[in-house]
């Protein structure tokens, strides 16, 4: 879905407008990741925290690389709650115009998704097209870990007032 959402509610935050986009996968790569993967951002599209519960580990470790000072969602959280906080703290930033999914990697319990998409600043309102990697490890069907390699000069660009 692309568009600006009808209201501001929660219903319409930046998950609203996530589209999926074209997905390859290696002959190689095992089914069992790669259908946890896409369950994973089928259920974040839908913003259905239930379902996101069934697929997320308790245990999940979310780690954002790059520097907090410029990226206030930047660095590692902790289970849930610490998920639940990164996805906050990265929404009160960034609307999500739109996220291609343009190609996967798996191996084993490993899954690479690379990653396209724009966003808008909310507190500047520049729009920005930035490229991202995700790299998610799964245990026992559930996502243990979540990984994200992101153009950071983009986004910590957008948010910046004197520019």
């Amino acid at each position: 879905v692309q568009g600006p959402c009808p209201d501001r509610s929660r219903r319409c935050g930046p998950l609203a407008r996530l589209r999926l986009g074209p997905m390859t996968m290696s002959d190689a790569s095992p089914a069992g990741a790669r259908d946890v993967i896409d369950r994973y951002f089928s259920l974040l599209a839908a913003r259905d925290r239930d379902g996101l519960l069934e697929v997320l580990s308790p245990e999940i470790v979310v780690t954002y690389h790059g520097q907090d000072v410029r990226l206030p969602w930047a660095g590692r959280y902790e289970g849930v709650d610490g998920f639940d906080e990164f996805l906050g703290i990265v929404a009160a930033h960034f609307e999500v115009v739109n996220v291609d999914r343009s190609a996967y990697i798996a191996d084993g319990d490993q899954v690479v998704v690379q990653c396209q998409g724009t966003w808008l600043a909310k507190p500047t309102g520049r729009e920005i097209n930035a490229g991202m990697v995700n790299v998610f490890s799964v245990d026992a069907g559930r996502i243990s870990g979540y990984e994200v390699y992101a153009d950071t000069e983009a986004f910590a660009h957008a948010l910046r007032d004197d520019v």
